[in-house]
């Protein structure tokens, strides 16, 4: 049971990187985390506020710009994704941390005890991380998946 989000995740990247019909938007700049808050609008973005991991579900539109850009690697890199992202929510569960999988979204915006939100824009992110979140520290951690367990301990021992 606690493998069938992450196998469901899979199987949705596999079925939606196989369409072919839809358009292809060319890639934008990167720029991961803002500091500005005016960066997104109310209604494109999701505002957090408790304690939780946040994995974000990409959309159509992102996997076929992934698949563009990974060409045959794609799907090698869409299953390892999906391995590691078990690994992470079974890791994560183990530590009683809630873990949000976020889809449909532009902005994420976490919220700190300190009324501070840091700005993420989704269509950055790549199939390998997530956030790790405590609104008692000053911001989120973007962590890789590949390295869950090294990662929380970071996360948990230090205040950014």
């Amino acid at each position: 049971m606690r493998y069938l989000i992450p196998a469901l995740y899979l199987l949705t990247l596999i079925f939606l990187a196989c369409r072919e019909n839809e358009p292809v938007a060319e890639p934008k700049p990167v720029a991961v985390i803002h500091e500005n808050t005016n960066a997104a609008t109310k209604n494109d973005t999701l505002w957090l506020t408790e304690k939780c991991a946040v994995q974000f579900i990409h959309d159509t539109l992102q996997l076929e710009r992934m698949k563009q850009q990974m060409g045959d690697d794609f799907y090698t890199v869409a299953d390892d994704a999906n391995f590691y992202s078990a690994e992470a929510s079974a890791f994560l569960d183990s530590v009683k941390i809630p873990v949000r999988y976020i889809k449909n979204t532009k902005y994420l915006a976490f919220e700190t005890n300190y009324k501070m939100a840091q700005i993420v824009k989704t269509d950055t992110l790549t199939l390998f991380n997530l956030f790790l979140f405590d609104p008692k520290n000053v911001s989120p951690m973007l962590a890789d998946i590949t390295n869950i367990r090294e990662e929380y301990d970071h996360f948990i021992n230090t205040d950014r």
